[in-house]
């Protein structure tokens, strides 16, 4: 993306399935298309967003794949659209959406960025007995598709135009492809979770050469990659202009971050030390309501964060006994479902969030952790609720100490390029998305000694801190 094109960016429409449960190959939860147009300067000459098909079915179930409803929902402002809940039953099966960007500005758009829909790790249900090879064919046969809807169910690309007054017609696909490789079917639920893709468009068109912003981003990164990132101004931020003491003092905002994701064109980055050091999870006698606190401290802490978009974002907990139900962000504007709670607003919307158990795990799973494999069941119903609750997922010596950096601690030897304590952290470790299955005053957390344990949500004196998680074009950090 281009100078000018970054300091004008004039609209992102973000896609993400929330949660995807294929039960005896079910796809059993509901599938949300999520958008936000946003508008610099609130200019009517701009104006690209998400509209229903002119005509036709939306949702076109085939094979014995059944759906909720027949259309999809958008809100007022046209910026979320939210697929209903599917059913597939069977190898073959699958489900189609059809939905529309349009363009009722005066200015051509350029696609930007894309981060294309990509599946990502499931979570199995306890109980499952599927080889790791019948794992992976069963995962590679599930598989979700965005495209536009003409003869030859084009890829979307960087650069394709929308002008004024065009309509472009996108096809979304869920599909269980019939294929050979699917010898056994699991026989317990398994869980595809906050699932995303986004789509930027600018006025401008971008290189196409690997720089910033193309579909080939120039520069690769890994899981704890060490990245330089000013959510507040676009002035450089790298390893030359970083400073400790500034951070320490809260006059600096270039800050470090770690990788947790790598998308196609995304970082997925977690603050290299907490915001907070001393924080409930929630101030309630139960989790029910959800993390009200942490999401009270981000909204505040964040609200200079404006190169950090509000948050588009989904977590389900509804399959734990003690979860929160569905927290979804809309714009920045968050809620969970089991009790209505609302943790955020529009006119204050929260721009960052935590990490969870599931992104803890991926994590572990890359690393050269000797025991990792005992994450291989890792689910948030059941294992969560009692890997041992001393379980260390992070040893001195593994190539993931950065996990625990700036924490009040000296226990570990940290590996080349993490840092310890270097701002005068006084936290005991920092708390995780993620309720205790069981227990509704527990909520977990990974603490200064690497051990993944749940803790009493409401205790103010504990000192379990804040991390903030953030998502960003890859176009935007610095590589260490």
């Amino acid at each position: 993306m281009t100078d000018k094109s970054r300091n004008i960016l004039l609209g992102i429409l973000v896609i993400g399935i929330i949660a995807m449960t294929i039960a005896y190959a079910a796809l059993s939860q509901a599938l949300n298309i999520n958008g936000s147009a946003q508008v610099q300067g609130k200019s009517d000459s701009w104006n690209i967003h998400f509209a229903h098909i002119s005509s036709g079915s939306e949702v076109i179930p085939h094979e014995y794949a059944t759906v909720a409803s027949q259309s999809i929902s958008l809100t007022e402002t046209n910026t979320v659209a939210t697929m209903p809940a599917v059913t597939l039953k069977a190898p073959g099966d699958y489900v189609v959406f059809k939905f529309d960007v349009i363009n009722e500005g005066d200015i051509t758009g350029y696609i930007n960025t894309i981060n294309n829909i990509s599946l990502g790790t499931p979570s199995y249900g306890s109980g499952e007995d599927l080889t790791s090879d019948e794992k992976a064919a069963f995962e590679a046969a599930i598989t979700a598709t965005l495209t536009y809807d003409d003869q030859n169910k084009t890829a979307l690309a960087v650069n394709n135009s929308i002008a004024k007054n065009e309509r472009k017609n996108l096809i979304l696909t869920i599909r269980f492809n019939n294929t050979a490789e699917v010898q056994k079917l699991p026989k317990v639920a398994v869980t595809y979770s906050n699932i995303t893709a986004s789509i930027i468009y600018g006025q401008d068109q971008v290189s196409q050469g690997g720089g910033n912003g193309g579909n080939t981003p120039s520069v690769t990164y890994n899981i704890g990659d060490l990245v330089y990132f000013d959510p507040v101004s676009d002035s450089t931020c790298d390893s030359s202009s970083f400073d400790a003491t500034a951070i320490a003092q809260h006059t600096g905002t270039c800050y470090k971050w770690r990788v947790i994701s790598v998308g196609s064109t995304n970082l997925v980055l977690q603050l290299d030390h907490s915001i907070v050091d001393n924080m409930q999870w929630t101030n309630s006698t139960s989790t029910i309501v959800g993390p009200a606190n942490i999401f009270g401290a981000l909204q505040y802490y964040t609200s200079s964060w404006t190169r950090v978009d509000p948050l588009n974002y989904q977590y389900d907990t509804s399959s734990l006994t003690n979860g929160y139900g569905l927290l979804s962000c809309v714009d920045g504007a968050c809620t969970t479902s089991a009790v209505g709670a609302s943790l955020s607003s529009a006119q204050s919307p929260v721009r960052a969030r935590m990490i969870t158990l599931e992104e803890l795990k991926a994590i572990i799973m890359q690393s050269d952790m000797p025991y990792k494999n005992n994450f291989t069941n890792f689910t948030q119903a059941s294992e969560y609720n009692d890997p041992a609750s001393d379980f260390r997922i992070v040893t001195a010596g593994s190539n993931i100490t950065w996990l625990l950096e700036n924490t009040n601690s000296d226990y570990y030897m940290f590996e080349s390029g993490a840092t310890d304590n270097v701002y005068g952290s006084n936290s005991n470790g920092y708390w995780t998305m993620n309720p205790y299955n069981t227990n509704n005053v527990l909520a977990w957390r990974l603490d200064k000694e690497g051990v993944l344990s749940y803790t009493t949500a409401n205790s103010s004196s504990l000192k379990n801190s804040v991390r903030p998680v953030i998502d960003i074009p890859q176009s935007l950090a610095t590589k260490d």
